[in-house]
Formats: C-alpha cells, sequence, structure tokens
C-alpha cells in the first residue's frame, strides 16, 4: 500500500474528506472511503467527543449527499473511547484492521503520542484528531499527524502577546488540568510571561470536569490578578471559578486557549463575568456583556484574531 504522509493528504486531495465537494454526481462503483474515528463519547471529556463525532457525521452524511470524494462515499466508522489510550489503541488496531483507513480521528494527546510509531510503521494513515499538542506539531517526528492549528503552546503565547499589549507589567494566573493535555503548554507560557516582563503570580492545576473549586477561587482572590488564563478543559469547571469569582468581587478578566471556551461558557458561567477571550481555531470569540442582558442567552461576537500578532508565534 501507498505511504502516506501529511505532504501527500494534501497532494492527493484527501483533505477533501474534511471539506465538502460540490460536483452533486451520482457514486461510481468505486469503494468508499471510510474514515475512522475513536472519540470520547463517555468519561471526564464526553461533552466535547459526542458534538465533535455528531459534526463530523452530520458533516459527511452532506459531503455524501453532494457526490462524496472524487466520487466515492464517505463511511464513518466510530467507536467510545471513554478518553482512555488503551481504549482508543484498541479501537484504531480494530477498524484499521478492518478496513482501508487513510483517516484516522483520535481523542487525546496520549493517543496520539502512543500510536505514532506504529503509524509511521505503517504509512498508510494519516491521524487528525483533538490535539494540538506542541510535542505532536513536528513534522520530522510526527510525519503522519496532521493538525488544524496553532499547538497548545503557540495559543497560550498568543495570549500573553495580547495581555502585553494591553498591560505593560500585567499579573497573570494560569489554571490548567491535571492531565498531559492540561500541562503541555505551561513550561512555554512560563518562559513566555518572563519575556514579556508579566507578573506570573500563581499556577492552579485541578482535575478536569466537574470538582469543587472555592479553595482555588480563594487562591486567585488572594492574588486578585489582572488575567486568569484557562487551559486544559472542555467547559468545566470554568463557569464554576468564573461564577464564585465574581460572587466574591473579582474584576479579573478571563482568557482560555481553544478547548477553554465555548458558546455555552456565557450562560453557563452566569452573566455576572467578564469578559473572556480565546485563541482560534475556530475564529476566537470574546463576550463582553455591558450589562446584564434581558434574555438568558447572548450570541457571542466574533474577533478574527486573540491578540495583536499577524501569525503563530511558532511561524513567524
Amino acid at each position: 500500500m501507498t505511504r502516506l504522509t501529511r505532504r501527500a493528504f494534501h497532494q492527493l486531495g484527501l483533505g477533501a474528506a474534511l471539506v465538502s465537494t460540490a460536483s452533486g454526481r451520482a457514486f461510481a462503483q468505486a469503494p468508499e472511503l471510510v474514515i475512522g474515528a475513536a472519540n470520547p463519547m463517555s468519561g471526564v471529556f464526553a461533552f466535547a467527543g459526542v458534538e465533535g463525532f455528531e459534526g463530523g457525521r452530520d458533516h459527511f452524511e452532506f459531503v455524501n449527499k453532494n457526490g462524496g470524494v472524487a466520487g466515492r462515499r464517505i463511511r464513518y466508522v466510530n467507536e467510545d473511547s471513554g478518553y482512555r489510550v488503551d481504549n482508543a489503541v484498541a479501537i484504531f488496531t480494530r477498524i484499521t484492521s478492518q478496513h482501508q483507513t487513510p483517516v484516522f480521528f483520535g481523542d487525546s494527546t496520549g493517543f496520539q503520542k502512543a500510536i505514532n510509531p506504529e503509524l509511521n510503521r505503517r504509512g498508510t494513515t494519516v491521524m487528525a484528531g483533538a490535539s494540538f499538542a506542541s510535542e505532536i506539531d513536528n513534522p520530522q517526528a510526527f510525519p503522519n499527524q496532521w493538525i488544524p492549528g496553532p499547538n497548545y503552546s503557540d495559543q497560550m503565547r498568543v495570549l500573553l502577546r495580547y495581555i502585553a499589549g494591553q498591560k505593560k507589567g500585567a499579573s497573570v494566573v494560569f489554571v490548567h488540568s491535571d492531565t498531559e493535555f492540561g500541562r503541555d503548554p505551561i513550561a512555554a507560557g512560563e518562559a513566555e510571561a518572563k519575556r514579556l516582563e508579566l507578573n506570573l503570580v500563581e499556577k492552579i492545576v485541578t482535575q478536569p470536569g466537574s470538582v469543587d473549586v472555592s479553595g482555588d477561587v480563594l487562591k486567585i482572590r488572594r492574588r486578585n490578578p489582572d488575567y486568569v488564563i484557562f487551559h486544559g478543559y472542555v467547559l468545566q469547571p470554568i463557569p464554576e471559578f468564573m461564577a464564585q469569582a465574581r460572587q466574591a468581587g473579582m474584576t479579573s478578566k478571563f482568557m482560555g486557549t481553544f478547548y477553554s471556551t465555548d458558546t455555552a461558557l456565557p450562560p453557563t458561567a452566569t452573566w455576572a463575568s467578564r469578559p473572556t477571550t480565546s485563541t482560534p481555531p475556530p475564529p476566537a470569540r470574546r463576550w463582553t456583556p455591558s450589562a446584564p442582558p434581558t434574555s438568558a442567552r447572548r450570541a457571542p461576537t466574533p474577533i478574527t484574531r486573540a491578540g495583536p500578532t499577524p501569525c503563530w508565534p511558532s511561524r513567524c
């Protein structure tokens, strides 16, 4: 079987599996194009896993209705990983042994690192997925993995550069999950804060998901930072942090990397919250309620960038 790399992925047009075609032609007698996935549809990140699966399913249905990919129908084969590396590896092995699978969606940094030697050995499958890990953003070591945006370290740098442009010497607190995902950009963030002469006054580590954050909110309150940056979460426990901080009278501005921001955050965190800013992808969103809204929800205002930098830091 032909070896498939990131470069070949684009050159051969397999990226079309991720975007729609408007040909509208009837399907020829060509084999299905199988795209495998191990989505965390249960476990601590089930919220994101279910939405990711549904988004992929709906999109591939749309692609199929409009002619498929070069006349080939997409078959989306997904199993629940529960956000466990051993489960995801087993799912990958099972699906790729049953089908020729040019593209597979992974569920986590841990899985995508664990499966990399096998991807490199086979050279027949490109891995895309949930992880924007800094380590994976290395075409030499991870030639068969594709990341659709800036890595976590670059996301952190974008936010810190934005802060530096807003207030010289601003005080900052990092809040991150005690996971490989959560720890990824912290060292890079510390170095960037030091370079920008920002004052990193506290680092708080919690478990992901719904946890008691009252003690951690007290730590933030004592520091009273200008900005709080969240990383390594998918929604919870960020709303609880924000709500308790506002109840305590804090005026800090909350920020988050890609997975730490969602359109569900403003109503979930209550509209007592101050602005929240995120890094892309997709286009960053900033919520700036100037007064309590008349309804429970208010549409977020899209912005094109969370900071003034014209490019991702590692590409500048």
